[in-house]
């Protein structure tokens, strides 16, 4: 009930496609102002209805078809309350109900509906879990331009975070605080954003960085708003790869050849002066696939080494080898005569 006062649903009736009308009930039973009433089939709705909401089971209820339906409120004046058309494009997720997001924009409108986010999967005869709040800052993106790739230590990039404004009021100013870590933090800043956004007005804004780090991080960006109503939509991240110089790792020696029944094998070293992650790394032989390194981190310090071998044999063959080797899920057959 939208209005400033009760309203009584004595005599009031639905339908839905077909031309059945059904009485919803014949009793006096009231929507208080601002409130809810929930219109079911079966008094087990299997939810906990909160105290003073009206349930009302019709003698009649009908069944509601899963691909596309109507669904009309009709009052006891024979007056068109309101009506919905919906169709399974919308969202369909068993046991999930659609939920208004304004109630002050159209029924008919597909982007005023959502899926319910109540852990409950459904709220009945409670405020909608994707109501539109008054105020609602939202985080729509974080992520490097494309343009901006290969991200690398010491080359600078541009970050972009777009943020937007999903509440009903004017947001006169935010911050937006922005994130780069894994187990290490490698940033950790503010953005302001000073300039009032309009309901439904967005801003994209961007962040010069200069990697310092190598290896793989989460970029997460969060919008700070002391008046936001609704946390959900507060954040949102993505992965990000920073690489390595080139040649900062070389290939230091080879096993093309082993004796019968041996490990093919090679021998990475890091030049550099810092140590560096192998973590999603990739090699490949010549005119072969791209094969994963290592899918966790391994860390090689400077002027360390590393083996990478096709088999466990390797120690084996190498018993007295007391350093760090990985065996990749795949590794390539290296040709004797000519490979790289």
């Amino acid at each position: 009930n939208r209005s400033e006062s009760s309203v009584n649903l004595r005599n009031w009736s639905l339908k839905h496609a077909s031309s059945t009308i059904y009485q919803i009930t014949d009793s006096t039973i009231a929507i208080a102002s601002k409130s809810f009433a929930v219109v079911t089939a079966s008094e087990n709705t299997g939810y906990e209805i909160p105290s003073g909401i009206p349930v009302i089971v019709p003698g009649s209820f009908p069944a509601l078809t899963n691909s596309a339906d109507s669904i009309i409120i009709i009052d006891a004046a024979g007056q068109r309350i309101d009506a919905l058309r919906y169709v399974s494009a919308w969202g369909v997720q068993t046991g999930k109900s659609l939920e208004r997001i304004d109630p002050n924009e159209k029924s008919s409108d597909r982007s005023n509906w959502k899926q319910s986010k109540d852990v409950l999967n459904a709220t009945p005869g409670s405020p909608n879990s994707v109501l539109v709040q008054e105020f609602d800052a939202a985080l729509d993106s974080v992520f490097i331009p494309k343009n901006e790739h290969p991200v690398v230590i010491g080359k600078p990039v541009q970050i972009s975070v777009a943020v937007r404004n999903a509440g009903l009021q004017t947001i006169d100013s935010m911050n937006i605080e922005i994130q780069i870590f894994n187990e290490f933090s490698i940033l950790d800043t503010i953005i302001p954003i000073s300039r009032a956004l309009a309901p439904g007005e967005n801003q994209t804004e961007f962040l010069s960085f200069q990697p310092k780090k190598g290896g793989v991080f989460l970029l997460l960006a969060v919008v700070l708003l002391k008046s936001d109503g609704d946390s959900s939509n507060d954040s949102a991240t993505c992965s990000l790869p920073i690489g390595y110089p080139t040649q900062s790792v070389v290939i230091n020696e080879i096993m093309y050849s082993p004796i019968s029944g041996g490990s093919e094998w090679f021998e990475i070293l890091n030049r550099s002066l810092f140590p560096i992650d192998l973590n999603r790394w990739q090699f490949r032989d010549g005119g072969g696939k791209w094969l994963l390194l290592c899918d966790s981190s391994q860390m090689i310090e400077p002027s360390g080494f590393f083996i990478v071998a096709a088999k466990v044999d390797f120690l084996n063959d190498n018993p007295d080898f007391s350093g760090n080797i990985l065996f990749p899920v795949v590794f390539p057959n290296l040709n004797n005569t000519s490979d790289s």
